[in-house]
């Protein structure tokens, strides 16, 4: 008995290092060159990407879900769609 019971935790831990092993997922976008005044350029994505996030309820996740929030804005990231339950739609709908 106690020799199946490490047998089935080996398997469980080789499983479960297997499944979720990182990796890094690049997302390669055509871009423009957008002239700006006084001779700048920008380069400005050719077809923008919609980006939609679904917030969780929970009063610890609504806060971490407003760093979140403040991440995505410093970093210029334009979110298209939020949506939410419980405490998600709150901090969405602020």
């Amino acid at each position: 008995m106690l020799k199946n019971i490490n047998i089935l935790i080996i398997t469980i831990l080789l499983f479960s290092t297997l499944t979720f092993a990182q990796t890094k997922h690049i997302l390669s976008l055509e871009t423009e060159t957008k002239q700006l005044p006084f001779g700048f350029e920008k380069q400005v994505i050719k077809i923008k990407p919609i980006i939609g996030l679904a917030l969780s309820g929970g009063g610890a996740r609504g806060m971490s879900q407003i760093g979140v929030l403040k991440a995505f804005e410093e970093n210029d990231i334009p979110v298209d769609v939020i949506v939410g339950t419980s405490m998600g739609s709150i901090i969405g709908g602020f």
